[in-house]
């Protein structure tokens, strides 16, 4: 359970950052990232294994390719969520959306 905060908290510092790393992604309080690291954390738990399935054969012809599309959309979505949390621009979603995978992966191979 401390396990699972920890990498919460964390995921919601990276998410703070965020805007001060990229133009066009705007968090504007605490309690914001917070909710929009719990939304992102809840639909990449319970729906994109959902998206996984339905687009399986997307995912073989692009040898796998189209997760990260998957990623970036599950992050659009928890900023159309999300008020307070804003992605301005399609670069800046697919720049962030690639920070929160390598940070969540990260945290995922090191704190068990």
């Amino acid at each position: 359970m401390l396990k699972t905060i920890i990498k919460f908290l964390i995921l919601a510092g990276v998410i703070m950052a965020l805007p001060y790393l990229i133009t066009g992604i705007t968090v504007t309080t605490t309690t914001v990232a917070l909710i929009a690291t719990a939304v992102i954390s809840l639909s990449n738990t319970f729906v994109k294994p959902i998206l996984k399935a339905l687009t399986l054969p997307f995912n073989i012809i692009s040898l796998g390719l189209f997760g990260v599309v998957l990623n970036i959309i599950l992050f659009w979505i928890a900023s159309l969520i999300v008020p307070g949390f804003t992605i301005a621009t399609f670069s800046a979603g697919v720049i962030g959306s690639i920070i929160i995978s390598a940070i969540s992966w990260i945290l995922h191979r090191t704190i068990k």
